[in-house]
């Protein structure tokens, strides 16, 4: 899905509230911190598979921190940071029992915002209400964890929350001056409330922090394609792609730049070639649809009935999506009025957060002004 693309959605905290150890000299010092803080002695055998699954994890070897956190439970099943920790090695490998650890952590040690954190990651997957009462707590146990804001924050703008998610970011942002996924995240949801202002210059913020992350660049290409600054975005849309030449939404957006300026023919042989390489997802899904759409390989009918699909929430940000792409498409031939309809049936599937849901809406207001 072209929701506009988010920052490093989230990351994992240890007993201590700061992010997960991700190298070797945290490690040593946190896990000094980690055994003060539980008044732990060194020379305690459940300690040493603990000290040697907080190593394992940061060399990344999973299994074996896995296999560690769990000996450590059987000795201690009563120490929660083994919990949160095994419940983090679970989540990383995309393993079951993640939420069950850290429930039992939370249980535990009902005071450690880290339990509460790591379980609102979870559950933001698919229990947003839950997600949120977790970063609540979190924040409300220690309320100087900026990533806690900003996770909250992009539970709130993903749910259509864009007041609560604008307040969360900033204090994010307050909280951790160089956070580049709060201010990129920021710019979505000021663009979505018509701060233009403000959504550019947060955007280019976060370019400025991540100059090597191909999102920033892209979202900040939509930005530009919505105002018709259609220079501008053909440079945004060409350094995501540059960046990381797998991102399908850029090479589309690239193509539709390239088409409102006049160049349909080579844009459309370069997007072809894209698609007859390209390497990720599978070659009947949602994104080959729309590239097989732009490319002329697949008739209109046909591509609003691939939107389909039986997840409805999935087919109503499928259905946004095909409307803007055939507006466009329309537009680009001509047929201003069968445009400016798809165009309100794509405003008509509420899906905010979409950047073509932002594009549609720009474009019509376009259309309106120059009747």
């Amino acid at each position: 899905m072209n929701r506009l693309l988010f920052g490093d959605n989230f990351n994992w905290l240890n007993n201590s509230g700061t992010p997960f150890m991700m190298n070797h000299k945290s490690f040593l010092l946190l896990t000094t911190l980690m055994l003060l803080m539980a008044g732990r002695a060194l020379g305690d055998p459940a300690m040493d598979y603990y000290n040697s699954g907080v190593d394992k994890n940061a060399k990344g070897d999973l299994d074996g921190a896995l296999a560690d956190f769990t000996k450590v439970i059987a000795l201690k099943p009563d120490y929660a940071d083994a919990y949160n920790n095994r419940g983090i090695i679970r989540a990383k490998g995309g393993l079951d029992g993640a939420l069950a650890d850290f429930t039992k952590a939370i249980e535990l040690q009902p005071d450690n915002a880290s339990g509460y954190y790591n379980r609102g990651i979870i559950r933001a997957k698919g229990d947003p209400d839950g997600a949120l009462a977790d970063f609540t707590k979190t924040i409300e146990l220690n309320p100087d964890v900026a990533s806690a804001y900003y996770n909250r924050g992009h539970v709130k703008q993903v749910n259509g929350g864009l007041d609560g998610a604008l307040t969360d970011y900033t204090k994010a942002i307050a909280l951790q001056p160089d956070h580049a996924s709060a201010y990129n995240n920021r710019g979505s949801v000021k663009q979505a409330k018509g701060d233009l202002d403000g959504a550019l210059a947060d955007y280019t913020k976060a370019i400025q922090l991540e100059p090597r992350v191909a999102s920033r660049y892209h979202n900040r290409g939509c930005f530009h394609y919505d105002k018709h600054e259609f220079t501008d975005a053909l440079v945004d849309f060409g350094k995501a792609i540059k960046l990381d030449a797998s991102l399908d939404y850029s090479h589309i957006r690239l193509w539709l730049v390239r088409a409102r300026l006049g160049e349909v023919e080579p844009a459309t042989k370069e997007l072809r070639s894209y698609l007859e390489t390209r390497k990720t997802g599978r070659p009947d899904d949602w994104e080959s649809s729309i590239l097989r759409f732009l490319t002329g390989q697949l008739a209109e009918p046909a591509f609003f009935k691939a939107a389909a699909n039986q997840d409805k929430k999935k087919e109503t940000g499928q259905q946004c999506e095909a409307s803007f792409y055939a507006g466009t498409k329309r537009l680009i031939e001509g047929d201003k009025a069968t445009a400016a309809d798809y165009f309100q049936k794509c405003l008509a599937t509420d899906q905010k957060i979409f950047a073509e849901h932002q594009s549609a809406a720009a474009e019509l207001k376009f259309l309106k002004s120059t009747k």
